[in-house]
């Protein structure tokens, strides 16, 4: 059709009468066949390029779903002269992607919307720096509720633990009943001392949030306490 189209614009350029007429089907053609290239799947352009593991990813450091949407927030890597920021929002039932959005350096927030609530999203996030090199990338999973819920990520250890709820400023409002997503591996050989591990929640308090792996492994879980509820989680709700 498009082929076709264009032989049409080209003879009615050699007519001199319609000459303007052609030059506009022409024009009007390349128009058609640029914007067909632009619906093309951004993942599928992106994913042809080679990611760096030297070139350092975002720091996650919080988000947030309302009905129908999801917001995230991050920090940008030190040291890296960034030229974009790449995000990908992809619906985990089918893989269809929804959205996909390009950043500048130092806006460090996003909002994915038009969601469908209860639904699993995962989101991707990818640094390009000034070179054109990419970044590994950072995913983690979120599905929006018509409730809003807060959601905090965990790289260390300590995040993990805080999960608990923690005194420390940088924790402040982290509690069982949040949504976590692990951003990391992480071993636990630091809390073997004693009774080892001591488990997030009991029959008393217990966890009532959610918790994304994102793939993570977490390792050299140790417990030693005699008692029940025992385990990463002691009780979940």
């Amino acid at each position: 059709m498009y082929i076709s189209g264009l032989k049409n614009a080209f003879n009615s350029i050699g007519n001199t009468k319609s000459c303007t007429y052609g030059m506009i089907q022409l024009i009007s053609i390349l128009l058609i066949l640029a914007s067909a290239f632009t619906a093309c799947s951004r993942k599928d352009l992106w994913e042809n390029e080679t990611k760096n593991s030297v070139i350092a990813d975002v720091n996650m450091t919080s988000a947030g779903t309302a009905d129908s949407q999801i917001t995230f927030n991050w920090e940008d890597p030190a040291g890296t002269v960034i030229q974009e920021i790449r995000i990908t929002c992809t619906r985990v039932s089918d893989s269809t992607i929804v959205q996909s959005d390009i950043l500048g350096a130092g806006v460090g927030t996003d909002t994915i919307s038009g969601l469908s609530n209860g639904e699993e999203y995962s989101i991707n996030i990818v640094v390009v720096d000034y070179l054109g090199d990419l970044s590994p990338g950072v995913t983690f999973s979120m599905t929006p509720q018509a409730t809003a819920a807060t959601c905090y990520f965990i790289y260390t250890t300590d995040d993990l633990d805080a999960v608990r709820g923690s005194a420390l400023p940088q924790y402040t409002n982290w509690d069982l009943a949040d949504t976590y997503n692990l951003m990391a591996d992480l071993d636990l050989s630091a809390y073997s001392a004693g009774s080892g591990w001591v488990p997030l929640g009991d029959n008393i308090t217990a966890f009532t949030g959610t918790f994304e792996g994102n793939g993570h492994t977490i390792s050299n879980l140790t417990i030693l306490a005699p008692t029940n509820y025992q385990g990463l989680f002691g009780y979940i709700d």
